[in-house]
């Protein structure tokens, strides 16, 4: 299947929709083909149980506010900066 750029913009959820179906999208310039989309590879059913690590999808909830952790040393920023001199 094939859309042009104009068509991809105007129609995207449609075209979103399909290539999540398994279709794979060419998209086309002035007729000619510029790039391909396609419904990207799922990650596997079994995650590995990390501690700390929650697999859930979705945007982070920075609501808890969690501490952050102490930092021993220089930070990062202080050694760019002293690198700098």
């Amino acid at each position: 299947m094939q859309a042009s750029v104009r068509e991809l913009k105007n129609n995207l959820s449609k075209y979103l929709r399909l290539i999540r179906e398994g279709e794979v999208l060419v998209i086309t310039s002035h007729n000619k083909p510029v790039a391909r989309l396609q419904a990207t590879v799922s990650p596997p059913q079994e995650l590995p149980n990390i501690p700390g690590v929650d697999w859930r999808v979705g945007k982070p909830d920075f609501s808890s506010r969690a501490p952050r952790p102490k930092i021993k040393g220089k930070t990062l920023a202080d050694t760019v900066l002293e690198n700098r001199r």
